[in-house]
Parts: structure tokens; C-alpha cells; sequence
């Protein structure tokens, strides 16, 4: 989208004999999961037999945990509502009540392992 943008108004300013010079601030801060932070979450999600998926490339959210994270160490995640479904912050985004449930048993199982209580396993 940057190069995208960078052509255009280029392409504009060599027209109109004009010089440009671009420089981009990104007012956010990046979300570094805590690598035993991160663990815990796996492990408390394939304990209840929930799938997981690792992103391979930076997550778009803007989010303000990312804040948090630079002064705290833990971990950012998704419970993941399905590919065809409008993406956080969108108008046409409607909470799936169907992910309620995998949400409180995950929060639970990462809760009982901080205090060292067992957690929870995967429903029968």
C-alpha cells in the first residue's frame, strides 16, 4: 500500500513539476509476545484440544494490549472467529456468540495454571 501510495504521488508531483519528500510515522506499538507467556497459551489451548494456529507474518491489529506488552511481559491471542467473518473494528462486525464458550475455557485453563492449580481438560 506504502509503494502503492509513494508511485502515486510521485506520479503526481513529477506532472505538476513539483518535489516530494514522504516520510511515514507509525504511532503504534508492536505486540511482542513473551516467548513463556506464549507457551502457556499454547499449552493451555491444545490441553482443551483447541486448535492452534501461529501467525507467520506480523498480526494487523493495532491493539492497545501492545502498550501493556512493552512494559509487562505476556501474550496477545485470538480465539479466532472464522476467515469469512468481518475482521474486529469494521461496521459490519457482529460479535459470534459461539466463541463465548472456547474463550472462558481458555481464560480459565491460563487462570488455574497461574496459580498452579490444575486446568482444565478437553470436554467429553
Amino acid at each position: 500500500m506504502k509503494a502503492s501510495l509513494t508511485a502515486t504521488i510521485n506520479a503526481i508531483a513529477q506532472h505538476a513539476g513539483l518535489e516530494v519528500s514522504i516520510a511515514w510515522h507509525e504511532p503504534f506499538v508492536a505486540a511482542y509476545n513473551h516467548p513463556d507467556h506464549y507457551a502457556h497459551v499454547v499449552d493451555a489451548a491444545q490441553t482443551l484440544g483447541l486448535s492452534v494456529q501461529t501467525l507467520t507474518e506480523p498480526m494487523r491489529w493495532s491493539e492497545d494490549v501492545a502498550e501493556f506488552l512493552a512494559r509487562w511481559p505476556g501474550a496477545l491471542f485470538g480465539i479466532g472467529s472464522g476467515e469469512h467473518h468481518p475482521q474486529l473494528h469494521n461496521p459490519d462486525y457482529d460479535f459470534p456468540d459461539a466463541i463465548l464458550s472456547t474463550a472462558h475455557d481458555l481464560f480459565c485453563a491460563l487462570v488455574a495454571r497461574h496459580h498452579g492449580m490444575a486446568a482444565p481438560s478437553a470436554p467429553q
